[in-house]
């Protein structure tokens, strides 16, 4: 028996369906076995590439995460653009008061508006098959691109924070301090500035007498719904050497309604749900404190009453002096008007009635228990050495004033013009004051009743 040669052994092996080992395939082979048929192909056709399998199927999820990301973005901003509506509409009605409440709903709105734009952007992003599975189209992103999406986003969240202070401040700038805490100065009729010197306390009701139950610091802003007449309080800043005024009037802090704005406002601002006096004796004016109503009984416990109709005697030449009377009265104050072309050089003042160094008692301000008050009246120094030095009423040297006596509810405010003692008087350098029922034209009953009430400070 011959050997064969190892040639032909592999020769014969080869020409089998056995596989070869060692010897690559020869072109005209390698592209028929690739082409052939073995028994998976037959019966479903060629199979796919394994990697184009798994890409097509990262490509559908990739899809779907993107979706998804672009309608939770568009609901973070949908959401983010409701809380703001609701955001700038609750500051307006003072819903939303308080440094700290609204920065926090400034920062939870433009938090909102920041994420939903970038969920957008990474789902378009996806959307557009460009993902970090996708070879190497993010592996060599330079982290400047990162920092410049992050900057995008903080720089959108303060330009949503910008607009919503430019369309409504917390602080409104006509004023000149921020709001106490648990206390807003939006949508109020009058707002004042705490000038207790070491703040301010708040009582149940207009008077001492009811509990304290809330306390303000000083030189911030407060803003009032209504004001209740209740103990007269001694008001320093109005008061000097020479008069001594009282304040009756007590002011009530602004409360939403009761009902969901009193509870939101409750959460979000902490507002206090209990009614809030302040004493006007220690509040300093911030916006028309003639604005502010007076309270009705709903909101004003206690029986104080208002002011009655003011009486006035009749001048005393002996004592120069006047004697006004009001029911409930804690203040009196008078004034006198010089209507033009009377012969005086002061034409068309309005004058308090004032004698200075003459002290309390005789000056305008806090008057008696039975709500009277006398009056200095030095018109010779006043009204007469006004004179013009040529009479424009043909050398007479008389002219006509107005006087008017009106209590006075705080120093500036009087009681209503309807309750005012108004006569007019001819005063003469030959003779003390006579009234007469004489009334010129002209008269602004109000601006002589603010003046009959004025500080001297």
């Amino acid at each position: 028996m011959s050997q064969e040669p190892l040639g032909s052994y592999g020769h014969d092996r080869a020409s089998s369906n056995e596989p070869t080992f060692g010897r690559p395939l020869a072109p005209d082979r390698l592209g028929s076995e690739a082409g052939a048929a073995g028994p998976a192909d037959t019966v479903g056709g060629p199979t796919p590439p394994a990697s184009s399998s798994v890409d097509h199927g990262s490509g559908g999820r990739r899809s779907g995460r993107s979706l998804v990301a672009v309608i939770a973005g568009s609901c973070f901003i949908i959401i983010g653009l409701a809380a703001l509506v609701a955001r700038i509409v609750f500051v307006r009605w003072g819903i939303l008061y308080g440094t700290s409440a609204v920065s926090h709903v400034d920062a939870i709105v433009g938090a909102l508006i920041a994420i939903g734009v970038a969920l957008i952007a990474w789902g378009w992003k996806g959307a557009s098959g460009k993902s970090v599975a996708d070879g190497d189209a993010n592996h060599g992103q330079p982290w400047t691109g990162w920092v410049s999406g992050v900057t995008a986003l903080v720089a959108a969240g303060a330009l949503v924070v910008s607009l919503m202070n430019l369309l409504e401040p917390l602080n409104p700038p006509r004023l000149a301090t921020s709001a106490c805490p648990g206390a807003r100065d939006s949508s109020v009729p009058y707002v004042g500035i705490t000038s207790g010197l070491e703040g301010d306390n708040s009582r149940l009701g207009p008077a001492r007498s009811y509990p304290a139950n809330g306390r303000f610091p000083a030189g911030c802003s407060i803003g009032f719904s209504v004001y209740c007449l209740g103990d007269p309080i001694l008001d320093e800043t109005g008061s000097t050497s020479d008069e001594t005024w009282v304040t009756s009037r007590w002011l009530l802090v602004a409360k939403q309604p009761g009902g969901w704005r009193s509870d939101t406002a409750r959460i979000l601002s902490g507002e206090n749900p209990e009614r809030q006096f302040v004493s006007d004796a220690f509040v300093t004016p911030e916006t028309a404190y003639d604005q502010l109503p007076l309270g009705g009984a709903p909101q004003c416990p206690g029986a104080f009453p208002y002011p009655g109709k003011t009486s006035l005697q009749p001048f005393d030449a002996q004592a120069d002096t006047f004697t006004a009377t009001a029911s409930h009265a804690t203040n009196m104050g008078l004034a006198v008007w010089v209507p033009p072309q009377q012969g005086f050089l002061n034409s068309n003042a309005y004058l308090q009635i004032f004698t200075p160094g003459a002290g309390p008692a005789n000056n305008p301000g806090e008057a008696a228990p039975n709500g009277s008050k006398s009056v200095e009246w030095d018109y010779k120094d006043t009204l007469l050495s006004q004179f013009e030095p040529t009479a424009g009423n043909g050398g007479s040297r008389s002219g006509h004033v107005v006087i008017l006596a009106v209590a006075c509810l705080a120093d500036n405010i009087p009681a209503f013009t309807s309750t005012a003692f108004i006569v007019g008087y001819v005063s003469s350098k030959t003779g003390p004051p006579t009234a007469t029922t004489d009334i010129p034209n002209g008269l602004d009953k109000d601006r002589l009743a603010r003046a009959a009430c004025e500080a001297s400070t």
